[in-house]
């Protein structure tokens, strides 16, 4: 879809921008990549539901696809990221809902536990 294409490429743009001004200025860059709480969800869902409704599987593929495609840029681009997917997926597995248990998409107070974990695991692991 054109739409979601010019908002990778643009998405892309910035995250070589913001490298070349954090490098500028000495500072290290980590980005942190976070699903929506549909793609957190999904392998949870897939177990609970079976195959999943044509729509939410599209829209799962294509958040997989976006994700990994700018995965991909900051690989190419040495641009030091980490994905919360694994962490998030776990924290549901585990029974801690990391996000509201309405239709809001943006992780509450425990899902921002879990990222947080991921940010500092990741700065800890890369010796910052």
């Amino acid at each position: 879809e054109r739409r979601i294409a010019e908002g990778l490429r643009l998405a892309k743009l910035m995250l070589g921008i913001s490298k070349e001004k954090t490098e500028a200025r000495g500072v290290r860059l980590l980005i942190l990549m976070i699903p929506t709480k549909e793609e957190a969800y999904a392998q949870s869902m897939k177990k609970i539901q079976g195959t999943p409704n044509n729509t939410y599987a599209r829209l799962v593929k294509m958040e997989t696809e976006a994700r990994e495609s700018v995965a991909e840029f900051c690989r190419q681009n040495a641009i030091q990221y980490v994905d919360s997917v694994p962490a998030l997926e776990e924290s549901i597995r585990r029974g801690v809902n990391p996000y509201a248990e309405n239709a809001d998409g943006h992780p509450g107070v425990q899902g921002h536990h879990v990222l947080a974990s991921v940010v500092a695991n990741a700065i800890e692991k890369m010796r910052w």
